[in-house]
């Protein structure tokens, strides 16, 4: 059975890589796509960082999403109301910038926090652009505080987009596809339904075409990925490609195994209190009252809501 240190091995190139990202930023925020190899990234840096005695804080999705999900009950609903659910995704995102405010007040020369921002349907939006706290109700950041968390995410942190090759991505959506069916982690049946990963793709496609969405579009094109999404994210913070160009041997391996590591991890997740009182928050500050989740991100990090 292989673990991180042997992919790390059998990859020198890829290894050095995230070594180089590790000793050059305080912060790393993966970004992209589902199926593009963020979650296996993700599992690379932590045990890239806990091999050169980092000490770790992570910041993901997966985790303060599901727990301000399940704090507000939308999941026990049969039919989600889009604006309820992103109004729970802008309350998640201001919770992880006063988290990282925290986090900056308390970091040392050896931390290393690690972002997973998937960006795709309002998920930790606010990692990339600085929210407008006008019409929000309820005790925030102050503008200094705020800008210490934008200064340190702007400055300090770079955003690493894993942009795959078709031939790496046909590669993923076939690993993805076997491990809901039949999954090593219980965290893979919750991946990302293949339908929805070909819907994000081709909304992020159709931006600024004349495409209409019945037109057929490649089944994958790297060069306009990365053209794209880090044209959205560069307007705000520095971005660089992370080409996946070598399908890595998985077989025997789940992106979500950090058995090896949990000491030197630190997971930010959110307390019952801070989701209620966030989600308070984030209802006053989304005020779009466009219903449509899988749209609204592109717009918004266009900053045109």
């Amino acid at each position: 059975k292989k673990n991180a240190n042997d992919l790390l091995k059998e990859n020198p190139k890829l290894h050095k890589k995230l070594t180089v990202l590790i000793e050059n930023y305080k912060c790393i925020i993966l970004t992209g796509l589902p199926a593009t190899g963020k979650s296996l990234i993700s599992n690379l840096l932590v045990h890239t960082a806990a091999k050169k005695k980092k000490h770790i804080k992570t910041l993901q999705w997966d985790v303060a999403g599901a727990t301000f999900k399940h704090s507000v009950g939308i999941e026990t609903t049969k039919e989600v109301n889009e604006i309820e659910e992103l109004k729970m995704r802008r309350g998640a995102g201001l919770w992880a910038r006063y988290k990282i405010h925290e986090y900056i007040q308390k970091q040392h020369e050896n931390s290393f926090l690690l972002i997973e921002a998937p960006l795709v349907g309002g998920r930790f939006m606010e990692m990339i652009r600085k929210p407008q706290y006008e019409n929000a109700t309820g005790k925030l950041l102050t503008e200094g505080q705020d800008e210490k968390v934008e200064f340190f995410l702007e400055k300090e942190s770079v955003v690493i987009l894993p942009n795959p090759t078709e031939k790496v991505r046909q590669h993923i959506l076939k690993e993805r596809k076997k491990r809901m069916e039949k999954p090593v982690h219980k965290s893979e049946a919750e991946d990302c339904p293949i339908d929805w990963v070909h819907l994000f793709w081709k909304q992020l496609y159709l931006v600024g075409t004349s495409i209409s969405e019945q037109d057929t579009i490649p089944i994958w094109d790297e060069e306009v990925y990365a053209k794209k999404f880090t044209t959205i994210v560069g307007k705000a913070r520095t971005v660089e490609c992370l080409q996946m160009d070598t399908i890595l041997d998985t077989s025997t391996y789940t992106v979500y195994d950090f058995d090896e590591v949990l000491n030197a991890i630190d997971q930010l997740a959110p307390q019952k209190e801070e989701t209620t009182y966030f989600h308070r928050i984030g209802q006053s500050h989304y005020e779009d009252k466009t219903s449509n989740m899988h749209k609204t991100w592109l717009s918004y990090l266009n900053g045109e809501t």
